[in-house]
């Protein structure tokens, strides 16, 4: 048992509908042990919850996951040699106080009675971490261009970029996409402004702390491009923020990330105190036009490829921090302590041999 505070407990773990797993790093001198976690309250252990996880590997470091949700095949001891196994472990019960902990290795629930494990085995854990899970985050503010809503966005084209269009995919005639032709002799800053709100707009770009990224859809004849996004004030231009992502497909559809938290250098960094509501986009920045052609498509502001944090845990078990006073307390005949990472560094764990 691994305990924190009085009476052999821990923080209480905030065990709900959804979030019923918890995970432990093991160190195991074997693969194929059952490790067993039983979370109980404190002051009344007839209130508690089992469940296991196996080793997959030997003599280094993994991480295990318990889901105390699923608790239906196993199975408690009736006696110091035998087994019922009519009597199923307890389901995790949201109504009950969980502030206790203790692991049980090689622990074993057999067919007609026990069966010694192999003796003078030692194993090392360490970060019980209860496990938060993360919902996706909602679609912010701005959505996706795809090219194909029934009002179609506006292409402007500026610097010898004046053809781009609205026109079927290369690759699938039926999907409309953005056209943007860099014609012989164009500017090496042509390109072309996405609207579909007046004064060259779009929704606000939500940009956050944790949301720095959008994606393009891109169609190039060349591999090596530099393709340059720009957003903007549409207010204000003087509020603008570059960054640039490099094609690796020739005469292929790919899908570029432009991370605005790294702008071009020379250019603005993002403000997250300012209104991003114009997009504009670059092929072969930096290069006078050759007259080639390029597409793009499904304009992405939903960052649902980022996610925030998780939040710090609600109970995490490192024995390493120096605020609190970690205590093993052995039974049946286990050693328990605090000891050096069998694997080296100044990290702390617990052991059980």
């Amino acid at each position: 048992t691994v305990s924190t505070g009085a009476n052999l407990s821990v923080d209480t773990i905030p065990f709900t509908a959804t979030q019923t797993r918890m995970t432990m790093s093991v160190y195991s001198p074997a693969a194929g042990v059952r490790v067993r976690m039983k979370a109980e309250n404190a002051a009344n252990p007839g209130q508690n919850v089992e469940t296991d996880a196996f080793t997959t590997v030997a003599g280094a470091w993994e991480t295990l996951t318990f889901d105390f949700g699923d608790t239906s095949t196993h199975f408690i001891p009736d006696g110091p040699t035998t087994y019922d196994l009519t009597k199923p472990t307890q389901n995790l019960n949201l109504t009950s106080t969980y502030n206790k902990v203790s692991v049980f290795f090689d622990y074993f629930v057999g067919v007609g009675g026990y069966a010694p494990m192999p003796s003078d085995r030692t194993y090392f854990f360490d970060d019980v971490i209860f496990q938060t899970e993360v919902a996706p985050p909602p679609p912010v503010a701005g959505d996706i261009i795809t090219f194909d809503e029934s009002t179609p966005p506006v292409l402007t084209g500026f610097g010898g970029a004046a053809d781009s269009t609205i026109a079927p995919d290369p690759a699938n005639a039926a999907n409309k996409v953005a056209k943007v032709v860099k014609g012989v002799g164009a500017e090496v800053w042509a390109g072309a402004t996405v609207s579909n709100l007046p004064n060259q707009a779009i929704a606000p770009i939500g940009f956050s702390a944790t949301r720095k990224s959008v994606t393009a859809r891109v169609w190039s004849p060349d591999a090596g491009i530099q393709v340059r996004l720009k957003v903007e004030n549409a207010s204000n231009g003087g509020q603008s923020v570059e960054t640039e992502a490099t094609t690796t497909v020739a005469g292929g559809w790919e899908t570029l990330t432009f991370n605005f938290a790294n702008p071009v250098a020379g250019t603005a960094a993002l403000d997250l105190a300012v209104t991003y509501n114009k997009v504009s986009i670059f092929f072969d920045f930096g290069t006078v036009g050759a007259g080639k052609t390029y597409y793009v498509d499904d304009l992405d502001f939903t960052f649902t490829g980022e996610q925030p944090p998780p939040p710090p845990a609600s109970l995490a078990i490192t024995f390493d921090d120096s605020a609190k006073t970690y205590t093993l307390t052995d039974f049946g005949n286990n050693g328990g302590a605090v000891v050096a990472d069998p694997a080296g560094g100044t990290n702390k764990v617990g052991t059980v041999s």
